[in-house]
């Protein structure tokens, strides 16, 4: 006569087996670098609050950049300033002012005497360096960029979309 095992009893030790596979096979894990926002930064475009707005227009057509931060004398973040921003107000401007309409021309007229502080947008949509990239990737997908942040709150990067996409294909 046989005695039957509980049918708990099989199921718990089939856990374990599938359980000890899982980690068997996870063991190479700590090989696997950790990722943090800095890894997936690149150097940004710098702009002072005072800096004259066509110097933005031009070296972000230059740099082929779509996005530069404002920063004060102590490189502490002020906001940022998209080219979806500048295309905007130059729309606007073309959509709305009778002048521009007319001559077909005069499409920065809303721009051209401001300041790169004056435009920047105040950018809750930052990280810090050393947070780790599945934070960044939350992040990321709420918004288009993100500006990296030091210990001491000053902006030292930026992370575009194309450039998290480079580091994750490495990876």
């Amino acid at each position: 006569m046989t005695i039957e095992s509980n049918p708990g009893d099989r199921l718990i030790s089939g856990i374990k087996k599938m359980v000890r596979k899982q980690i068997n096979s996870i063991k190479g894990i700590a090989d696997i670098p950790k990722l943090y926002a800095r890894d997936a930064m690149i150097k940004p475009i710098y702009f002072f609050e005072n800096d004259h707005v066509m110097m933005v227009v031009k070296k972000l057509k230059r740099e082929e950049y779509n996005v530069c931060i404002v920063v004060d004398k102590n490189k502490r973040l002020v906001g940022e300033i998209r080219d979806e921003d500048l295309i905007m107000i130059m729309a606007n401007t073309a959509l709305k002012e009778p002048i521009p309409q007319i001559l077909n021309h005069g499409y920065k007229r809303d721009i051209i005497f401001e300041t790169a502080g004056s435009l920047a947008k105040n950018n809750r949509n930052t990280v810090f360096e050393t947070d780790p990239i599945n934070g960044v990737l939350k992040k990321a997908y709420k918004c288009k960029n993100l500006i990296v942040l030091n210990k001491n709150k000053e902006a030292i990067g930026v992370i575009t979309p194309s450039s998290l996409l480079k580091l994750l294909s490495e990876h």
